[in-house]
This record gives C-alpha cells, sequence and structure tokens, in this order.
C-alpha cells in the first residue's frame, strides 16, 4: 500500500500532466454523475458523463463505477468542486481532468449537489 506522501505526488503529478482548465457548458439535471470518493487521508469529488457510467454496465452507478476501478487499476474522472459562474451563482463544476487509481481507495459512495452540475466538454 502506498503511504500519503507517495499517493499525493503520483495523484498530483498525474493530475498536473493532465490538467487543463476545461471549457464547460451548462447540461440538463442528470447528464452528470457525481461520486465521493474516500481514501485514507483525503477526500475527492469526482463526475462522470452518465452515457460514460452507462457503457460500464450494471444497474447502480456506484457499483458500475467501483468494479470498473477495481478491474482496470484506474480510471480517468473529472474533479469537480463547487465554483461561481460568470453571472455569480454557484455551481458544482469540472476542475480538470485526473486519474483515480484503485490503491489507495477505502469507499466509492454517490454524491448528490444542491447546487446545479455542470458537464465538461469533450
Amino acid at each position: 500500500m502506498m503511504n500519503r506522501r507517495d499517493f499525493l505526488t503520483a495523484t498530483s503529478a498525474l493530475a498536473l500532466s493532465l490538467a487543463a482548465l476545461p471549457a464547460v457548458a451548462q447540461t440538463a439535471p442528470g447528464n452528470v454523475l457525481l461520486f465521493r470518493l474516500v481514501s485514507a487521508k483525503d477526500e475527492l469529488i469526482f463526475g462522470l458523463p452518465k452515457a460514460q457510467v452507462d457503457a460500464l454496465g450494471g444497474t447502480v452507478p456506484v457499483e458500475a463505477v467501483a468494479k470498473e476501478i477495481a478491474r482496470a487499476g484506474q480510471l480517468p474522472v473529472w474533479s469537480y468542486a463547487p465554483r461561481r459562474d460568470a453571472q455569480g451563482a454557484g455551481r458544482m463544476m469540472p476542475i480538470q481532468r485526473i486519474v483515480v487509481f484503485a490503491a489507495g481507495v477505502i469507499r466509492i459512495e454517490p454524491y448528490t449537489s444542491d447546487m446545479p452540475v455542470v458537464a465538461p466538454t469533450p
């Protein structure tokens, strides 16, 4: 098992190599599914387009995502955080594209935001 420093170093390096502030577009509710990932020392809110989660198979989205991370050992996702849009309204917005590694993941659970969720644009 990785220690916290190695985990943060690896994820930070990968996140920096993949980081690009995405152009975002507001979408209809339900087009992005949010999840909370809990590791030994950290929490992360991430999102995936509903179509991508549906393509993973299964009837329960969180189980499909967890199984894919376990099967592949990693999964590219969008890191999400609350931000204000140009008009000053609060939104859950994609921050950067990151990769979640199976090592160190303790729990993945569905996450519901009371703010509108903005989908990343490819």
